[in-house]
């Protein structure tokens, strides 16, 4: 990769989502919003707190916010970039600037506070110039308008969030762990940015009034300086990517096996690749209806299951495992890969009730239900691999629902006596991967029927 490659760009917050308009997606492939409670203060916080005191003025302080990886052009008009690193902070900074300008509006607007005809106008004006300069763009046809942030997982909530009128954003429900996170964080800049809680954190001086804070605090939040690399070859940017990541800012395992699946592909498997990421998504965040656990299942946990019930491979961590048997694989085999996971991701759905538990018959659903609710609630977790390449075999019809139960039925008293009598845990987890895998094998493999299925475990229940 050569340094004329790309070349990097100094700008400030405000300079970049206000520029040539630009917008900028977050593909449904990427990692979804993830920033906690935590995260969400540190950032408020290191706003707020930069405002200074200058006599009898507000003052702002400059400081570097990070990198921002996107693919295309810097330097066209009117394009889209596909956010590849910077994510995080970029959907925060739009929240924080969607709570803001709602805040702002909703302050103006309340004809019960004391504010000043003056102080109302200059708060009307600020939601007005966050809306057109920073939060839209600025298109002369109304129906060429976008969002200058726009991400896939969540993308209806987000919107509602931002844009929704009155209070209806206080009842958004959310189906995965990315909207929730999204409810939190927009939640939290709303309360903090208001009058009562914003006086509390930012620096008093005398004589000013709530207006002059919320532009100082906006003003600050423009101010932060980001590195773009605008990159318009995948290769090249994976690069990038991977170089980034690889010096301290640690990504989960599952991100670095996506962008390495990514990166070995060429634009047309790329594609499916990407859509049957996002399929994988979609099938582990679909709403719940009227399921006391949480509505959705994590992107790690899955993989951790898919990995142990159906590949092989040594490694500290699921990178290093899927290094190990795929780093040198063909363009067919990683296409295979991923759509064996996106396959296995329904099932893993099943299992954990989001479909209702309604792919199984109806005449032995309460019992399967029963049973697998059982194993979450007991934590027998070393068995739910095991469990995931039953349900795969019902779902493929090499087992029927019957069979299933009674099975589950067998490995549930078992899980419970191997509890009870302090079985060694290495010990179990060795024997449930085992059967796991020649399960899985046996019902994926062509020619294969029922009765090898049901050979298969009643040699794992005399073992």
């Amino acid at each position: 990769m050569g340094s004329s490659d790309f070349t990097p760009h100094v700008e400030n917050i405000g300079n970049v989502l206000g520029r040539n308009d630009n917008w900028f997606d977050i593909p449904r492939y990427q990692r979804d919003y993830a920033w906690d409670k935590r995260n969400i203060k540190t950032f408020y916080d290191d706003i707020v707190s930069r405002i200074g005191a200058n006599n009898t003025n507000l003052s702002i302080t400059p400081y570097f916010l990070g990198t921002i990886l996107l693919l295309g052009k810097w330097d066209d008009s009117h394009k889209r970039f596909d956010v590849i690193d910077g994510q995080q902070r970029l959907t925060t900074m739009y929240l924080f600037l969607g709570a803001m300008m709602r805040v702002a509006e909703e302050v103006a607007g309340d004809g019960s506070n004391s504010l000043s005809q003056e102080d109302r106008d200059t708060l009307h004006a600020l939601a007005s110039r966050i809306l057109k300069q920073k939060l839209k763009t600025q298109d002369i046809k109304e129906s060429d308008i976008k969002n200058t942030v726009q991400i896939n997982t969540g993308s209806d909530l987000f919107e509602d969030l931002i844009f929704g009128k009155g209070d209806a954003w206080h009842n958004q429900h959310p189906c995965c762990d990315a909207e929730k996170k999204l409810i939190e964080a927009y939640a939290f800049f709303y309360k903090n940015l208001a009058p009562e809680e914003l006086s509390k954190n930012i620096v008093h001086v005398d004589g000013a009034s709530y207006a002059e804070y919320l532009n100082a605090v906006y003003e600050q939040v423009m101010y932060p300086t980001v590195i773009i690399i605008a990159v318009s070859s995948e290769k090249t940017i994976n690069e990038i990517f991977e170089a980034i990541n690889s010096k301290g800012k640690h990504l989960d395992s599952v991100d670095l096996v996506k962008n390495a699946i990514f990166n070995k592909l060429s634009s047309q498997p790329q594609d499916e690749a990407k859509k049957e990421w996002g399929k994988i998504k979609e099938n582990l965040s679909k709403e719940s209806k009227g399921l006391d656990d949480e509505p959705w299942l994590s992107m790690a946990e899955f993989f951790k299951l898919f990995w142990t019930a159906t590949q092989s491979g040594r490694g500290s961590d699921l990178y290093q495992k899927f290094e190990n048997v795929y780093g040198n694989a063909s363009v067919n085999e990683l296409k295979d890969f991923v759509h064996l996971a996106t396959r296995y991701s329904k099932v893993y759905a099943d299992m954990n009730g989001l479909s209702n538990y309604f792919v199984f018959q109806k005449d032995y659903r309460e019992y399967v239900k029963s049973d697998l609710i059982a194993m979450k609630e007991l934590r027998f977790t070393q068995a739910m691999a095991l469990v995931s390449t039953l349900v795969w075999a019902y779902e493929q019809n090499k087992i029927k629902a019957r069979f299933l139960v009674e099975t589950l039925d067998f490995l549930l008293a078992f899980s419970i006596i191997c509890s009870m009598s302090n079985t060694p845990s290495n010990k179990l987890t060795k024997l449930y991967k085992k059967w796991a895998k020649s399960i899985f094998h046996v019902s994926q493999a062509s020619g294969k029927n029922m009765q090898d299925v049901a050979n298969c475990v009643k040699e794992m229940k005399e073992d």
